[in-house]
């Protein structure tokens, strides 16, 4: 609730002062049901009360009722059309309902009557970003960072936005500058894991995950990079352990069990691997990176028929997955398959495989086993 609403709440026509006061009162003790009686009964005495109608439009979009919210506001800008609190609120509930490009013109609005607002720049660059505008986004969080330097939430998104853009030592900084202001909440050491991560700083990512684990709990998308970043550090038996805590919290989980499945591969354990991935896509039968990892552990059982038919339904669902031509690869490669393996692992060069390493080790093998087949077929003539 901003100031000027709050001296509007205070000169109201009689009928409606004292329902709104105690609305106010209830919705500032969190009593959010006696607020909703109080603010529509003061509705109801005066239906164009500006204050009414802004008052129970923060209260339902608090409730998620977000196009009962809009509604609301809406009534209250015909009765002030240049408000730019109502404006500002407008915006608001417009990019929750992800109509980000109204919002933004909301914003705009507000940013016209009101140019050095923090909060309003700051919600603009949340609706730039929704948007896909990432550099715009960072410049509008800025600008709210100049008018409130300790502004969290800003600093906080605009890391978050120069990570998406690959600019990884400005989004430390940010980062940093958040725990030195006492902002040392799960969500920046898990933000700040994940941009260390992403440098191949593994063992300092780990570090990051495992404070924000130890001050928040178990948080699912932790847990989940702190096994990412346990599999980098090939530190297989903690993956395991790190996804037996997770399937504790979300059993229903079948990425969880395609996490598990990879360890257990790095481990040698393909049946039990195979068991893992096998649930996961009992969840979810047509994801790519579980039928991969189910072609993989067939591969390493020397079952290669079925390993190439795993690698075949991969590439039915997404034909430009890189990895799934490097499985179909490996099978045709160990069914003596040699030119329709060559073409596989060329195709995944081009669409740029994950692991590289995998793709180039399998050309030199084929070049070899190609080189080796011609030399036997030179011999015998």
């Amino acid at each position: 609730m901003t100031a000027a609403t709050l001296r509007d709440a205070a000169r109201p026509s009689p009928n409606v002062a004292l329902p709104l006061q105690q609305g106010l009162a209830a919705f500032r003790a969190g009593r959010l049901l006696e607020a909703e009686f109080s603010f529509t009964a003061a509705l109801a005495a005066n239906p164009a009360s500006f204050a009414a109608l802004q008052f129970l439009a923060v209260l339902r979009m608090q409730q998620d009722r977000m196009l009962e919210a809009l509604d609301l506001i809406s009534r209250a800008l015909r009765q002030r059309q240049r408000s730019p609190e109502a404006l500002a609120l407008q915006g608001v509930i417009l990019s929750n309902l992800d109509r980000d490009q109204e919002a933004l013109a909301s914003f705009d609005e507000v940013l016209a009557l009101r140019p050095h607002d923090p909060e309003t720049l700051h919600n603009r660059g949340v609706a730039l970003a929704k948007l896909g505008r990432q550099g715009d986004a960072v410049a509008s969080y800025r600008e709210a960072l100049e008018m409130h330097a300790g502004y969290a939430p800003a600093l906080l998104n605009m890391s978050n936005n120069l990570a998406t853009l690959n600019r990884y030592d400005e989004a430390l900084a940010g980062y940093d500058l958040l725990l030195a202001g006492g902002i040392e909440s799960i969500h920046v050491l898990n933000n700040r894991g994940n941009v260390l991560f992403s440098l191949a700083r593994f063992e300092a990512a780990l570090a990051n995950y495992d404070h924000g684990l130890a001050i928040g709990g178990d948080h699912i998308d932790v847990l989940c990079n702190r096994a990412a970043a346990l599999a980098a550090l090939g530190r297989h038996e903690d993956v395991l352990a790190c996804c037996d805590r997770l399937l504790a919290i979300a059993p229903d989980r079948p990425g969880i069990w395609n996490k598990r499945c990879a360890a257990l591969l790095a481990r040698g354990c393909v049946l039990e691997a195979l068991e893992c991935i096998d649930a996961a896509l009992a969840a979810e039968p047509g994801n790519v990176d579980f039928i991969n990892n189910r072609c993989a552990a067939l591969h390493h059982l020397g079952r290669f028929e079925e390993s190439l038919e795993e690698a075949d339904l991969a590439l039915s669902v997404d034909p430009n997955d890189a990895l799934a031509h490097v499985g179909r690869g490996n099978a045709l490669l160990a069914l003596n398959r040699c030119e329709e393996a060559a073409e596989c692992y060329q195709a995944s060069q081009a669409l740029g495989a994950d692991d590289g390493k995998t793709t180039r080790a399998s050309l030199t093998y084929l070049s070899l086993g190609c080189l080796a087949e011609g030399w036997a077929d030179d011999s015998a003539r």
